[in-house]
């Protein structure tokens, strides 16, 4: 056995053990959620390019070592098993053959134990397998918690040592501890392998597995014994493996690594042959803990072609409950977990979010529960965001333009990226209100600039509370072009009034320039009397005090009218507050302190004012909006 007695062995928790909901105890509105989810399940698999699971109808049976009549009988036997491992066996794969067999793990509740068949667990071996037969591309796994995961990354290093000869496997996780913690993983089954397994081993240390060693021939020279393999274990710096030439870097943890795209880029030039990447990177996230850290990781995800990366999801319903064969009891255990969601919901708002977070449904229920922030009533936003997934709301995309008339006309086009979910009532004034959420600097290789966020409210109309009709959230590479939409989409909901943060002074000198700066309201007196402050400048500063504020009446108005929210990527930001950046809350909360502070009724436009002069636009020559008097 390898030295480990410094480090602990963290537990692995016991499977779940899927409790059958009996029909008595079944509702209407709860078996709806598990039909719309059983229906789309395969969708959800198919968008990131995976297959629905083959059904395995081989029961498998653990391997035991027989006892040997004699010295060739044990050969012949202990061959076809390596030949298994390479090659597979009726429908399972080598690696998982190699899992399922010689794998033993260790926990507080089991001991020491092999692990049981599971199909989700064969395809991700699977997957791993054809993408080092096809070469040059990588994958990335989102997963639920408690997959077993971690066994899965040693038991696959420790393939690629012994049955890989000349291979270099690294390893990394969230910290030098946590890295080290994998690797006694790795130790753990490499000891536990019986005899045949194990290849000639020079060197074994809390970093480092050898598999060779030097020895001397019978003439007295040194020579190598073994395949020359190893897998090394570094702690997650940027040049972590700077020196090496890796085969295979398998990154544990990626949703808590700030520098993961860095470290990855550094890391694929030692997996590159000339200009091509021959090495493999295996990249896992958990589920619920992708907060700040792990925004590398969701945009690597987002753009899994480009990173050159297959994308592999372990659902909430994968290994939890499964027949004799192996295979996911889908709806049983889809239908396990939204009664069990509906149980924790009753205890409390975290015990809920914990819930979702343990175990995803959707791929973006495994990307937006974030344990870093997050604000208002989980329970409501969750309920809301899987009505729009089952029912999209009615909404046109486009873009504004100036008519004939020289008013402001709204062109729907696919590619727009305004959204309107009621057009503007003509005849109407202050009835609209808007908040926008601009930025200082054009567009350019910075990866990490916001977008600009714009909400239309349509104040309280009849039985109608205050709700969103318009939103425009994007990042131009001129911001002059997002200002341009902006004030024509202002004047579209006859000339509303906005509400800006003034970080940014290039928007008010947009606005001024244009001959618009009345359509930008000055800083709201209740925000004043609640925060300090001046009332004399156009906008809001924002400060923390300010912030929190905003926070309390995107809370408020999630508890009183969440179903009313159309905007499912406004949904989606809610539980990301605070831990990483949420332009639409910003934009949508500048807005809702707009409405808290105009108390003015809608009327019908030009019942009073009718000496005032009225306003439309024209473009310039030089592509300028002109405020030009009808």
């Amino acid at each position: 056995m390898s030295d480990i007695s410094d480090i602990n062995i963290p537990k692995e928790e016991a499977p779940d053990t899927v409790v059958h909901i009996p029909e008595s105890e079944r509702t209407l509105e709860e078996e709806e959620k598990v039909t719309f989810y059983m229906a789309t399940y395969k969708d959800v698999m198919e968008k990131i390019g995976m297959k629905p699971f083959e059904k395995n109808t081989v029961k498998f049976k653990r391997v035991v070592m027989p006892e040997f009549k004699d010295k060739r009988t044990q050969r012949i036997w202990e061959e076809e098993q390596i030949k298994r491992c390479e090659k597979g066996y009726k429908g399972m794969s080598g690696r998982m053959y190699f899992y399922f067999n010689y794998s033993w793990m260790v926990n507080l509740t089991k001991g020491k134990f092999t692990p049981d068949y599971q199909v989700c667990q064969n395809e991700w071996f699977k997957l791993i397998t054809a993408v080092e037969e096809e070469g040059g591309w990588g994958v990335a796994c989102v997963k639920r918690r408690r997959i077993g995961a971690s066994w899965l990354e040693a038991a696959d290093a420790i393939y690629e040592g012994i049955f890989k000869p000349f291979s270099i496997t690294g390893m990394v996780s969230k910290s030098k501890e946590d890295s080290r913690l994998l690797f006694v993983k790795v130790n753990f089954i490499f000891d536990n392998l019986p005899d045949f397994l194990k290849v000639k081993v020079g060197g074994k240390t809390k970093d480092q597995i050898d598999f060779y060693k030097k020895t001397k021939d019978t003439l007295g020279n040194d020579k190598i014994e073994g395949n020359q393999s190893y897998i090394v274990v570094k702690a997650p710096t940027v040049s972590a493996f700077e020196g090496h030439m890796l085969n295979k870097i398998i990154i544990d943890e990626a949703g808590k690594q700030e520098e993961l795209e860095q470290m990855f880029s550094f890391t694929e030039d030692v997996m590159m042959e000339d200009t091509v990447r021959v090495g493999i990177p295996v990249i896992f996230g958990t589920s619920g803990e992708i907060g700040k850290a792990g925004k590398g990781l969701k945009t690597m995800w987002d753009n899994a072609e480009i990173y050159r990366l297959h994308r592999f999801f372990f659902a909430g319903y994968m290994g939890i409950g499964v027949d004799e064969f192996g295979n996911d009891n889908i709806e049983e255990n889809i239908r396990w977990i939204v009664y069990e969601r509906k149980r924790r919901a009753k205890l409390s708002s975290k015990a809920y979010s914990d819930f979702l977070q343990r175990y995803p449904l959707t791929i973006s229920e495994a990307f937006n529960q974030s344990s870093d922030g997050g604000l208002g009533n989980i329970l409501k936003i969750k309920a809301q965001q899987d009505a729009l997934e089952a029912d999209p709301p009615k909404a046109t995309k486009g873009w504004c333009a100036i008519g004939k008339d020289k008013n402001v006309v709204f062109k729907p086009e696919i590619l727009g990226e305004i959204v309107i979910y009621e057009h503007a009532k003509a005849g109407l004034k202050d009835a609209y209100v808007a908040g926008l959420d601009p930025a200082s600097h054009d567009k350019d290789d910075r990866s990490n600039l916001s977008d600009l966020s714009m909400y239309i409210i349509k104040k309280s109309h009849g039985v109608e509370p205050p709700k969103i009709v318009a939103q425009y959230t994007a990042r131009p590479a001129q911001l002059n072009d997002y200002y341009q939409q902006s004030i024509m989409l202002l004047q579209y909901y006859n000339d509303c009034k906005v509400l800006i943060e003034n970080n940014s002074p290039r928007i008010i000198s947009y606005f001024d320039d244009n001959g618009f700066k009345n359509l930008m309201h000055y800083t709201p007196q209740g925000v004043v009397k609640l925060t300090g402050g001046r009332s004399n400048s156009i906008g809001i500063t924002m400060n923390s005090t300010r912030k929190n504020y905003l926070a309390d009446l995107c809370e408020e108005y999630i508890d009183e009218s969440c179903e009313w929210i159309p905007d499912i990527e406004l949904l989606k930001e809610f539980p990301k507050w605070m831990a990483e950046n949420t332009d639409r809350i910003i934009g949508f909360g500048l807005a809702l302190m707009l409405l808290k502070e105009d108390k003015t009724v809608a009327r019908k436009k030009g019942a009073t004012d009718t000496r005032l002069p009225r306003y439309g636009m024209s473009m310039g020559k030089n592509g300028r909006l002109i405020r030009t008097r009808k």
